[in-house]
């Protein structure tokens, strides 16, 4: 990854829904949807004219569903295909770094601290023999009022991990 993507972070996408259910309701295992960031995204979802990414864990195989305004597209993934798996947890330290500078000099540092709290990611990505995959990165959504934290990403790892043993 370059450097600065290093101190940026991924496009993270603001989480719409994140459900995790270790017994498989329903035969899902794992949902998350998320849109992109920012009120021109959110209110472009609110009028339904959604571009929506999603991923969902079943017993026996992963979708990963991206759209925009152009279209959709679906990618299948079978827990059998899966070679390897990785979570992560990203924090944008340029945010601080730049922050508590501009804080001393001109108090303005207090949006870019906010916008480091704001924007803390986290990134799944489960990658299939044939080396194609699906990876998504999503954040907290204020505005939605989905929270997400570092341990379940972990916990969705553990759930597809005991999918694809079980294979």
């Amino acid at each position: 990854m370059h450097t600065l993507a290093t101190l940026i972070g991924p496009a993270a996408l603001a989480v719409k829904e994140l459900s995790i259910t270790p017994e498989g309701k329903d035969g899902r295992y794992v949902r998350i949807v998320g849109r992109k960031s920012g009120l021109i995204d959110w209110f472009l979802s609110i009028i339904k004219i959604d571009s929506t990414t999603e991923f969902e864990v079943f017993e026996d195989h992963i979708k990963f569903t991206q759209a925009n305004l152009s279209g959709r597209t679906t990618s299948v993934i079978p827990l059998s295909s899966i070679s390897s798996l990785s979570s992560g947890y990203f924090k944008p330290i340029i945010y601080i770094l730049l922050g508590i500078p501009l804080l001393l000099c001109f108090g303005l540092g207090i949006i870019f601290l906010i916008y480091y709290f704001l924007h803390k990611s986290l990134i799944i990505t489960a990658t299939a023999h044939s080396s194609d995959g699906a990876s998504i990165a999503f954040k907290r959504s204020v505005v939605e009022g989905v929270k997400i934290e570092e341990n379940q990403a972990e916990e969705i790892i553990d759930i597809i991990n005991k999918l694809v043993l079980a294979q």
